[in-house]
């Protein structure tokens, strides 16, 4: 079967913070490229927009409004790129929630790279390849793996991983070994999933919002082997953050439908030259520009 690399749109984005601030700079980050740049930068990470949870399918009007005001924000601070953790609508079947999400989308600045990773409302059963043909048709590819300024970026289809998906799943590990592997000199390696590994401790009990201890514990020693500094995941609906061995897990809460104490935002990450920072921060209080 074949595998989809990440779909690329282009967005613009703009961010800074007030909530949920972390700053990490972890051990064996590793040296710089020699694309490193002088100067910091800074990435958005959007999480369930969901189209269509917020009025049990009836409509898509709140997700849309929600998802214009991330634009505005996105387009007004102009990241250097965007990453969606998955749950782009409620329903997968339903071509008027995937066509609305993907009009949102159009109106980010076309200067600005999106890049697009799968939830479990956008692909509900990972064995079934009917699904994964309609995501790749709809989204484009379900991982995705680039450098930017001295960094290596990887986004993975972890709907496989919780599936335990037999095929899938130790193909999709093998290329998550290959890509993080070959990013021998990256300052950073960072890995974006839909699920979180953990939400706050590495040995926590099996949830419906983490991946099962069954094949965590693989993926955890793996992302320890090769240094990467923070896995940045959605699904949650609410903000999250944990620990393993030095590596972040941060969970964004949904731009969409918040639940428990979550609330409508983004996470904004900004990377220096020798760590990172990270905070999400809801759509009204962005400021005007991001600042280092």
């Amino acid at each position: 079967m074949n595998r989809f690399l990440p779909l690329l749109l282009l967005a613009l984005f703009v961010c800074t913070g007030v909530h949920c601030q972390r700053s990490e700079a972890p051990d064996g980050a590793g040296g710089r490229t020699e694309e490193s740049p002088s100067e910091p930068f800074f990435f958005i990470q959007l999480s369930d927009p969901q189209f269509g949870f917020m009025d049990a399918n009836q409509s898509y009007t709140a997700e849309a409004e929600l998802m214009e005001r991330a634009v505005g924000i996105i387009n007004r601070l102009r990241p250097d790129f965007v990453v969606v953790t998955g749950d782009m609508v409620n329903a997968s079947k339903s071509t008027d929630q995937v066509a609305a999400f993907k009009r949102s989308m159009a109106g980010i600045d076309r200067k600005i790279p999106v890049y697009v990773i799968p939830g479990n409302h956008d692909i509900s059963k990972t064995t079934d390849p009917a699904q994964l043909e309609a995501y790749a048709k709809n989204y484009g590819q379900d991982r995705f793996s680039f450098d930017h300024k001295g960094c290596r970026f990887v986004g993975i289809n972890s709907c496989v991983i919780r599936e335990e998906n037999p095929d899938l799943e130790p193909e999709q590990y093998e290329w998550l070994e290959n890509k993080l592997a070959e990013a021998e000199d990256a300052r950073f390696r960072f890995v974006f999933s839909h699920y979180s590994f953990f939400l706050k401790t590495p040995d926590e009990a099996d949830k419906y919002s983490n991946i099962p201890l069954s094949v965590r514990g693989k993926y955890l020693d793996l992302f320890h082997r090769y240094r990467v500094a923070a896995v940045f995941a959605g699904h949650l609906h609410d903000v999250s953050y944990g620990e393993d061995r030095g590596m972040k897990m941060v969970t964004a809460g949904a731009l969409g439908k918040a639940l428990g104490k979550g609330f409508h935002g983004m996470n904004l990450v900004k990377v220096y030259p020798d760590r990172f920072t990270y905070e999400y921060i809801a759509l009204d209080r962005f400021p005007d520009k991001v600042t280092f």
